[in-house]
């Protein structure tokens, strides 16, 4: 084998496992420092790195869609709510209505002796 031949295998390692190289601060050197002495490689820092970025990225996506599901559910909550509204006007006005029948049915159906007193039906001469 001549030097300038690299055996498959090492090929192989190198394109899977490229290397990479950045240029720090010794500040940053000598903090990275500390991880080395706990055995920890480079690589397995950069990796521990990359998946906290990941992880923090998931949380700012995850609440983003929260935000997203808040805003369209106070939407629906005004829609309800409006709807609410509209429902107990038109009960107002179905009372109103009611009351107005009852002394309608009492004058004119059962005649002047009856009238409605409290939400019942009363004979102005006698209490049935």
């Amino acid at each position: 084998m001549t030097t300038t031949e690299v055996p498959p295998s090492k090929k192989r390692y190198d394109e899977d496992h490229p290397t990479v190289s950045v240029r720090i601060s010794d500040d940053t050197r000598k903090k990275l420092e500390k991880y080395k002495k706990e055995r920890m490689t480079w690589a397995d820092l950069a990796a521990e790195g990359l998946e906290y970025k990941e992880k923090q990225l998931n949380r700012e996506e995850q609440d983003k869609e929260i935000k997203q599901q808040i805003q369209k559910n106070s939407g629906q909550i005004n829609e309800v709510s409006e709807k609410i509204d509209e429902l107990q006007e038109l009960y107002k006005k179905l009372q109103t209505r009611l009351k107005e029948f009852e002394v309608f049915f009492a004058r004119d159906i059962l005649g002047p002796e009856w009238k409605v007193e409290g939400g019942y039906l009363v004979h102005k001469k006698k209490r049935l």
